[in-house]
């Protein structure tokens, strides 16, 4: 078996589910190694870690930190259905990444973060984020790896009658995923991250000077 064999391998929805073998077996070929864990090269950490996991924890604990706990509550659980039954049966509870809501239990904002290979958001990134951002009619966030600023933007909603269907905006942003010299020190990157593109208002103000 050669690198090329295993390129020609096309997968299809019946036997989708060999494809992370499939890359492992290529990465083996490529005589790739596993300093490829450093820095930005992401092919090897999605196989050998479960990194989506990770980035989602990683993600909700910098938003938990920096966000001013003494007026707002960061969390994780379910912010409700998607949809209820005529017998008002809830069905497809949601479950963002991180969500923040006020005293008054008001959802304020809802997040999810998202580990990438690439460099486009998908189209079910932006499905889902815009699921929950219209149960409570909240801003958005979309956290993404840092890939160079080309996934970082803000998106309004269009409608047929020009209105963003009661959501506020959505932001994407990037935090920095590279080698650092310490974990302490990633930490604070990822916190900096996050204190730096949540609204103001959310943020403890120790942590804005």
């Amino acid at each position: 078996m050669s690198l090329r064999d295993i390129e020609r391998v096309s997968l299809t929805r019946l036997n989708e589910y060999y494809g992370d073998a499939l890359r492992l077996v290529k990465l083996i070929f490529e005589q790739a190694f596993v300093a490829e864990l450093s820095g930005r090269n992401r092919r090897v950490q999605s196989l050998l870690i479960d990194m989506e996991s990770t980035f989602e924890r990683v993600v909700y604990r910098a938003v938990k930190t920096v966000v001013d706990t003494e007026y707002y509550d960061v969390r994780n659980d379910s912010i409700g259905y998607l949809t209820r039954s005529e017998s008002e049966e809830g069905l497809l509870s949601m479950y963002p990444d991180f969500w923040i809501r006020n005293r008054t239990e008001d959802v304020v904002l809802v997040g999810d973060a998202k580990w990438k290979t690439g460099t486009d958001p998908s189209r079910n990134d932006f499905y889902q984020i815009a699921a929950y951002q219209a149960k409570h009619g909240t801003p958005g966030v979309l956290v993404y790896p840092d890939v160079d600023g080309a996934m970082r933007d803000t998106y309004t909603y269009a409608t047929g009658s020009g209105t963003d269907a009661g959501r506020g905006k959505l932001r994407s942003i990037e935090i920095e995923t590279g080698d650092g010299a310490s974990y302490d020190q990633f930490v604070q990157t990822v916190e900096a991250a996050i204190r730096n593109n949540l609204p103001e208002s959310l943020v403890k103000a120790e942590a804005l000077l």
